[in-house]
């Protein structure tokens, strides 16, 4: 019984943690590594459909200044069109759930702004900057609740 107690015992491995936040991954190192295995298309494949990180869309398309609420959902609808068609879908997984994987990444970007529920319509004007409101996940929620795109 010895040699089965002499390890650390944990509900999740320590060395995933630090401070009590879980590591940041390098997800571009194994964006690299999968590039290296494939040829770049110059254009998109015939009836392509494209499944798209709805978060990762969130931070990537820059809002307009000055903007609505609609401005904003529009300029996601725009990207996407642009970058991946109209046969493309955004997933959301993780928001609102206390139990996603995503939780962690969520909660440190949630540390470097932050803002206030903002309760909004599609014709009110944007009031805080992007990362500010996307650091509220009620804010966050409410955007993705709010578009019909989204």
């Amino acid at each position: 019984m010895a040699a089965f107690l002499c390890y650390e015992l944990a509900p999740q491995p320590p060395s995933f943690f630090h401070d009590g936040v879980m590591w940041k991954t390098a997800k571009t190192s194994l964006g690299i590594l999968l590039k290296s295995f494939t040829t770049q298309q110059s254009s998109m494949p015939e009836n392509g459909i494209f499944v798209l990180d709805g978060g990762h869309l969130l931070q990537t398309v820059v809002w307009p200044q000055p903007s609505t609420y609609a401005g904003v959902c529009q300029s996601y609808i725009s990207y996407t069109l642009k970058h991946y068609g109209a046969a493309s879908t955004a997933v959301f997984d993780g928001y609102g759930s206390a139990t996603s994987t995503k939780v962690a990444e969520q909660r440190r970007r949630a540390q470097k702004h932050t803002s206030s529920d903002i309760i909004f319509n599609d014709n009110m004007s944007t009031t805080t900057t992007q990362a500010a409101f996307l650091a509220n996940s009620n804010n966050k929620k409410r955007l993705i609740n709010t578009s019909n795109y989204i």
